[in-house]
């Protein structure tokens, strides 16, 4: 994939790991490989995600499975 082809949203594959991307800029993308409900009631958030970072040099490894449109 390229730059341009990265939106916020979409379901991609890298390195046999799927998730939704949640941040793009021209230095990295990151993408959400999990998501959990918080146990601790003093959290700020709801949920804990562990993102994944992608380099742009990685960019071209990423794969495009869902569009995530209606």
């Amino acid at each position: 994939m390229e730059f341009q082809d990265f939106s916020v949203g979409l379901t991609i594959k890298h390195n046999n790991m799927v998730g939704i991307i949640q941040f793009i800029s021209d230095t990295y993308i990151t993408f959400c490989v999990s998501e959990k409900p918080v146990i601790c009631n003093n959290s700020k958030y709801k949920t804990t995600k562990c993102c994944v970072l992608i380099f742009p040099n990685e960019w071209k490894d990423c794969v495009l499975i869902n569009t995530n449109t209606a």
